[in-house]
């Protein structure tokens, strides 16, 4: 179903990002023609947000269809979910709330968008440390600070998973594993900043930095399925090449010219 909704493999073509929004934006675009046929709207607006500790995909496309057909917000959001199935392959559960329609992204979307994350999982910080960032002195903010402790933290995890010969291959991963709540946050977050615009990069910054200590403080990298094991680490890079990434783009990443060599 993900290739008859999305029309294409573009989760897997692409690297994350707003790749991910394109399956749902099908999805609400014809269930609005079904809904509401005479309702014409150049763009479907979608969203991602946390509630409750999990990711979802939010639309307030009832509050849009309310306005143009001049109904109660309430009948609006009645009749799109009336034309959405309960879940498949995208989402696992709808739900209405206040006039959005909230989407729980499926365990089939968790292993597509590890997977499409995966392919631009460029890596290079591998000798970073708290000295790298002047001990955190220079911070310009709290929150930046916090970014830098954390990067720190995930990098010595990946110093360690070379030391322990664990392999760091997120294409040789098995991401539908990956079902415990903190590993989902971290791959939620991880295409959160994967599709973060200059406004509010720092924010995600530190809502992956955030994710990352809940997942290495609840599950580590270590587990007795060595295929389990082999996906956590490669999660881990994968967070560790978006918050390098990131963290250049915001200015809180060090000087590369002054790096210790590996």
């Amino acid at each position: 179903m993900w290739k008859s909704i999305a029309g294409s493999d573009s989760m897997k073509e692409q690297a994350g990002g707003k790749a991910a929004y394109e399956p749902f934006g099908f999805l609400l675009r014809r269930t609005l023609e079904q809904a509401f046929p005479h309702c014409e709207m150049e763009k479907i607006p979608i969203k991602t947000d946390w509630q409750n500790g999990q990711g979802i995909f939010s639309s307030a496309l009832p509050f849009l269809c309310a306005q143009k057909a001049q109904i109660p917000l309430s009948s609006a959001a009645e009749r799109l979910a009336a034309c959405l199935p309960e879940r498949d392959r995208l989402f696992s559960r709808l739900e209405k709330s206040g006039g959005y329609l909230n989407f729980f992204p499926s365990l089939d979307w968790y292993a597509e968008c590890f997977q499409a994350l995966s392919k631009s999982a460029s890596f290079s910080a591998w000798s970073i440390t708290e000295e790298d960032f002047d001990f955190f002195a220079a911070a310009p903010s709290p929150a930046a600070a916090r970014i830098q402790k954390t990067f720190v933290r995930l990098c010595m995890v990946l110093r360690s998973c070379l030391a322990e010969k664990i392999p760091l291959d997120p294409l040789a991963a098995s991401p539908q594993l990956l079902c415990e709540p903190e590993e989902q946050s971290l791959i939620f977050s991880s295409f959160r900043l994967a599709s973060a615009g200059n406004g509010n990069r720092l924010l995600v910054l530190e809502e992956i930095a955030g994710a990352f200590n809940r997942f290495y403080n609840a599950r580590r990298v270590w587990s007795p399925n060595p295929f389990l094991t082999c996906s956590r680490a490669a999660l881990c890079l994968i967070c560790g090449a978006g918050m390098e990434r990131e963290m250049e783009s915001a200015g809180i990443f060090p000087d590369r010219s002054f790096l210790s060599k590996t």
